[in-house]
């Protein structure tokens, strides 16, 4: 990961530019315990739950995620207007590696790789309208790649009945927020206020019940997208330091938060 921040002078404008990179790689590999012992009596078993150990429910997988971003947030000399946009790109790849101890339970599973690029902006404006009052609001488009657990799992619980499918066809999430909200901050109170609202396209769901295989009893979960969701509701907090007030309560600080969210398949 790397970030740099750099101000500039534009005429009657000034710009502080942050601008980097963020690249992970990494190697998931999904093992589980290869046997279970009681406690009590020093039995040891390799069945647990109806399923015999050692096996894989996941293939291993090699996932890269990586990013470049830069950002402006651009000030009028007076310094009562700010303008924040941003851009960012994003790579996913996720390329899995099915061995032989996950083919000998999910002999017939078939596996898929991920690889996808896209770009999200981003908009925040502030408006500085006194000394202790602080309106804003923000736009943002988000990405978000499926889970390697949720594309190529092949999770099966024959005590409980029920078997994890994977999607081949799993897509990853975007989406569009906005947000709008106030902060007050004063000697000794803190104040924020925000409402937001966040649509969805291809919503990853995680593990829905797609009820019984009707060959078979076993009931199956899947993940899988919604076409079009949404996500909106509140969010206040607030801050107290007493001691701005009195010497008496020197130290202390209250804090007050509460919010409400409701999220809708359209």
């Amino acid at each position: 990961e790397f970030t740099a921040v750099r101000a500039l002078t534009s005429g009657d404008w000034n710009h502080e530019l942050t601008y980097g990179f963020e690249y992970a790689c990494f190697v998931q590999e999904f093992g589980d315990p290869s046997a279970e012992t009681n406690l009590a009596t020093g039995a040891t078993t390799k069945t647990i739950l109806g399923e015999t150990f050692p096996l894989r429910d996941f293939p291993t997988s090699d996932v890269t995620d990586a990013g470049l971003f830069a950002q402006d947030e651009i000030r009028t000399d007076e310094g009562r207007w700010s303008v924040i946009p941003a851009l960012r790109l994003n790579y996913y790849d996720l390329s899995p590696r099915p061995d032989s101890l996950y083919r000998e339970d999910n002999p017939n599973v078939p596996v898929v790789g991920l690889n996808d690029v896209s770009l999200s902006p981003k908009l925040g404006l502030t408006w500085q309208a006194s000394a202790s009052l602080v309106g804003f609001f923000q736009y943002s488009n988000g990405f978000r790649a499926p889970p390697p657990e949720d594309v190529n799992i092949g999770l099966e619980l024959p005590l409980f009945n029920v078997r994890a499918v994977p999607n081949p066809d799993l897509k990853p999430e975007q989406s569009n927020g906005f947000e709008l909200g106030a902060r007050w901050n004063s000697p000794g109170l803190s104040l924020t206020a925000s409402g937001y609202y966040n649509d969805y396209n291809d919503f990853i769901e995680s593990k829905v019940n797609l009820g019984a295989d009707p060959v078979t009893g076993v009931i199956l979960f899947q993940s899988q997208n919604i076409a079009s969701a949404r996500i909106y509701g509140t969010e206040v907090s607030a801050t107290a330091r007493p001691g701005e007030w009195s010497r008496l309560a020197d130290g202390w600080r209250a804090r007050l938060s509460a919010a409400y969210s409701r999220g809708d398949d359209l």
